[in-house]
């Protein structure tokens, strides 16, 4: 609280992006496949983990389908389906250990995407950036935006709204709350 007050009194005003999918906002990721399913559990809400528990063996176990997500890589080559992809605004860098990602910013006017393949038993992991993207399918898409399900008709055209929103930050980072001790 202290640090948004910071922020309105002393602040600076900077620009980030945003990044649309459909026409619609979204301001960190996009899921689709894996996540964008289990999202869509009417006991996600309720019970996050216990509900990601339970779907796994149907959605990456045996006899389990890639989901129908078309896409087109960088190097021209033609994906026709995917075990997880990720559209987010700007790129995260993905790191394995321990299973986190951050940004180094939301102001450089590109989508970072990362695809999970389906090839079995280690799927192939393509990650890039791009301005747009776009994912094909032969049926709606179900898809988390932000944490949040969504479907979609496809195609699915993602693009970047770069210097989109306009906020406020501390000039200075905020440290925590201010002690005063009384002097006699």
């Amino acid at each position: 609280m202290v640090g948004a007050l910071d922020a309105f009194v002393q602040g600076a005003e900077r620009r980030i992006d945003l990044a649309r999918v459909n026409g619609r906002i979204f301001v960190n990721i996009a899921s689709l496949g894996l996540y964008g399913a289990i999202v869509h559990s009417p006991a996600y809400r309720d019970a996050k983990m216990r509900t990601v528990i339970e779907m796994l063996p149907d959605l990456v176990g045996p006899g389990s389908e890639a989901f129908d997500l078309r896409l087109t890589l960088p190097d021209g080559s033609q994906w026709s389906s995917a075990r997880l992809l990720l559209v987010s605004n700007n790129r995260y860098e993905l790191d394995p250990r321990p299973m986190t990602g951050a940004r180094k910013g939301i102001d450089r006017g590109l989508l970072g995407v990362a695809v999970v393949g389906p090839d079995k038993p280690f799927p192939a992991v393509r990650e890039w950036t791009t301005p747009t993207f776009r994912i094909d399918s032969g049926a709606v898409v179900e898809l988390a935006l932000d944490g949040e399900a969504a479907a979609m008709d496809p195609p699915l055209l993602f693009e970047s709204v770069p210097s989109a929103l306009r906020i406020r930050t501390p000039i200075r980072p905020h440290r925590g709350p201010r002690t005063h001790t009384a002097t006699p």
